[in-house]
Parts: structure tokens; C-alpha cells; sequence
């Protein structure tokens, strides 16, 4: 959360323009010139005259001591304020009392609270090295987290709202040196990989995938979808460039070479499809 900083002004000081009373929202001043045109702000106001020192005033000046107050709004030369500010009262203050924005405790516990509120999210994980570490970085509908077996990206989302959405994008050049490349790498995985990406659709916290899975080109045009009955579709021509294929669950093979002419039998080209596991025999 944003801290809402309190504004300072160098020299900002001026006098009121009439008596206050106790339970007054606005004060006005002779000129507001010398403080920021708007609000947050903190002004002190005091009995300068009879007190050199705003925390000597006792009440027994003009006024009825000293006050700040927190200026929320400006209207030319009138302070919109919300009173008994930084353990003070509010009191009545007499015509020509002194309004001054000064530098505060309040200022300086703002700057520390900022401090020790990005501590907290940071978890004490800077280090003094150029790769600080984070145990877990919460963001705004989101969270990156590393448990010790798994690092998750994870979007919020709940039942009411479920249209979160978690984005991996890559810019720039179509170069595998630059950032179109999206990469999605698994370390060593069993004795048969060396990697292995799991990409599913569903929620992940029960164990229940039933959402589509889908590959679109450029244009946002599918090319390739897995439903949630396992059933794959492919949108389009399929080029098949590799040197070896095979069909349910046949090892894949080299494609065959058939004799031509004469020598070209219905056996061999069974011969050919049921080796490519397209078809059995009964």
C-alpha cells in the first residue's frame, strides 16, 4: 500500500485571517502563496507573538494554545483542515496567530514506517550482493514463491472471479537471443528425460484438470487443442518433417519404400500400414 506522504514546503508560514474556534473545519489565511496547492500538509499554528517557541504557548496568549493541524484541501487563502493533529487539541486561535508548515516527528515516522513496511515484504531477504534472494514476493493479484521443491507464478483467483489470468511473454526480435523466446525448462526428470514441462489445464490446489489446453499463431487463430477428454485437435495441415513416426502406440519407423509396378502388392502396403500401426489384422 502507498504511503500518503505528508508535502513539505520550504518557508511556508503565514498568519490567520480571523479567529478560529475550536470545532472549525477551515481556516483562512492572509496568503496561502508560500504552501503547496493542495493537500496532504502539516501546520503548526501558535500564538507567535507572545510565544517565540510553538510548544511554549499555554494558552495564555491569543489563543488557547498550540495546535497542528492537517490541511486536506486548498481554496485560495482558505485551508480545509482536519484538527488535533500529532497529540495536540483543538483549540480556539486568535486573529494574526502564526500557520506554519514545519518539519515533524509525523514526517520522519512516515519515512521509517515506508522503510520497515518494505523490509517485511522483502522478508529480510537482501543481500549485500547484486542477487538479492526472496524466500516470497507477494504482488498485486499475485504471488512468486519458492518452497524448497517447486517455484511457483501463481494469479489469484477464487470462485467469484475466476477470469485471473498468468502471463509468460517474450518481445523483441524473432531471435532465440533475445526475448521472443519464451523458454519452459526442466532439469533432469527420471532416467528416460532430460526434462520434463507439465502444462495443464485446471485447478492445480484439488488435483481436478478438466480445462482445454490450447496453441495459437500469431493472429490469435488456434492451431492445435486438447479438450478436457484427452482428444487432440489440429487445426489446419499437419507437415510431419521428422524422420520416423508411428501411430497407436506403434514404435515409431523410417517410411517405407514400395516397389513399383508389378512388384507392388496389397500385402505390402498392409505390411506398411500395420507397421505404422495405422491398421491390424483380426
Amino acid at each position: 500500500m502507498a504511503t500518503d506522504w505528508h508535502l513539505l514546503e520550504n518557508n511556508a508560514a503565514d498568519d490567520l485571517n480571523g479567529a478560529v474556534a475550536g470545532g472549525d473545519g477551515t481556516i483562512e489565511l492572509t496568503s496561502a502563496a508560500e504552501f503547496p496547492v493542495t493537500g496532504d500538509f502539516l501546520v503548526t499554528v501558535w500564538d507567535a507573538n507572545t510565544f517565540f517557541h510553538p510548544g511554549d504557548d499555554d494558552g495564555s496568549g491569543s489563543g488557547d494554545g498550540m495546535e497542528v493541524m492537517l490541511v486536506t484541501g486548498v481554496a485560495g487563502a482558505v485551508l480545509t483542515v482536519t484538527r488535533a493533529q500529532a497529540g495536540t487539541a483543538a483549540v480556539a486561535h486568535g486573529d494574526g496567530d502564526a500557520v506554519e508548515l514545519k518539519l515533524m516527528v509525523e514526517h520522519l515516522e512516515q519515512i521509517t514506517g515506508a522503510i520497515t513496511t518494505l523490509e517485511g515484504y522483502l522478508d529480510q531477504g537482501v543481500k549485500t550482493t547484486s542477487e538479492p534472494t526472496f524466500s516470497k514476493l507477494s504482488l498485486t493479484g499475485g504471488t512468486m514463491m519458492y518452497d524448497g521443491t517447486a517455484f511457483d507464478v501463481l494469479a489469484n483467483t477464487s470462485d467469484a472471479d475466476d477470469d485471473a489470468v498468468l502471463r509468460i511473454g517474450g518481445g523483441g526480435a524473432y531471435s532465440n537471443t533475445r526475448g521472443a523466446f519464451v523458454t519452459l525448462s526442466g532439469n533432469e526428470y527420471g532416467t528416460n528425460y532430460r526434462g520434463l514441462v507439465v502444462i495443464r489445464a485446471g485447478n492445480i490446489g484439488t488435483g481436478t484438470y478438466s480445462g482445454h489446453i490450447q496453441l495459437q499463431t500469431g493472429d490469435s487463430v488456434v492451431a492445435l487443442e486438447i479438450d478436457n477428454a484427452q482428444k487432440c485437435f489440429i487445426y489446419g495441415d499437419l507437415d510431419h518433417d521428422g524422420s520416423n513416426l508411428g501411430f497407436y502406440g506403434t514404435a515409431p519407423i523410417a517410411q517405407a519404400l514400395l516397389a513399383t509396378g508389378a512388384a507392388a502388392t496389397v500385402d505390402n502396403v498392409i505390411t506398411a500400414l500395420q507397421n505404422l500401426g495405422l491398421v491390424k489384422q483380426s
